[in-house]
């Protein structure tokens, strides 16, 4: 099925999930899966059918991120119409942060996702890197605080490694 060049399964009452590997499919000009049930997210590897010139998702069950990178950009809201928890551009509704991070979950370069998705791991990143920085500059200046941290992080440790030791006694050979 690699030379494959149209694809049309539309109004067959599928059940299931597109397929990550649709992509080996390159030959494929037009792809036509309305009507349907399936169900899932889009395959972020369709992106990469550059010779998909028709698109038709309408009318399933899909959620979840809108794969809008690469050759996929090329297809209007129409090719998506019709499935209500599908999110992002080009469709009018935006994806919450629940719906990126599973989108992402696909071992996806982040290089390749939408600029929300970007964004939202960019900010992420600002405030662990603020938050960490700005506990262990206090930590650095103040050091009756040190001193009392480091009591208190020794005592939780001493515990769980008693707590270890009980769980999982040395035996003798």
């Amino acid at each position: 099925m690699i030379g494959l060049r149209v694809l049309n399964l539309s109004g067959n009452h599928m059940i299931g999930k597109i397929p990550q590997e649709i992509n080996q499919l390159q030959e494929l000009e037009s792809m036509d899966l309305s009507n349907n049930l399936f169900s899932g997210g889009i395959p972020p590897s369709m992106s990469s059918m550059n010779s998909l010139g028709a698109l038709n998702l309408s009318n399933n069950n899909l959620s979840g991120l809108v794969p809008y990178a690469d050759h996929m950009i090329t297809f209007d809201a129409s090719a998506y119409y019709g499935n209500e928890d599908l999110c992002g551009p080009p469709l009018p509704k935006t994806c919450d942060s629940h719906e990126l991070v599973a989108r992402f979950n696909n071992d996806e370069d982040l290089r390749t996702g939408p600029p929300e998705v970007r964004q939202f791991w960019i900010s992420v990143g600002l405030g662990f890197g603020i938050g960490f920085g700005g506990w262990f500059s206090v930590l650095a200046f103040k050091r009756k605080w040190n001193h009392v941290v480091l009591k208190v992080m020794d005592f939780i440790v001493k515990i769980l490694i008693t707590r270890l030791q009980h769980l999982f006694p040395i035996r003798n050979r």
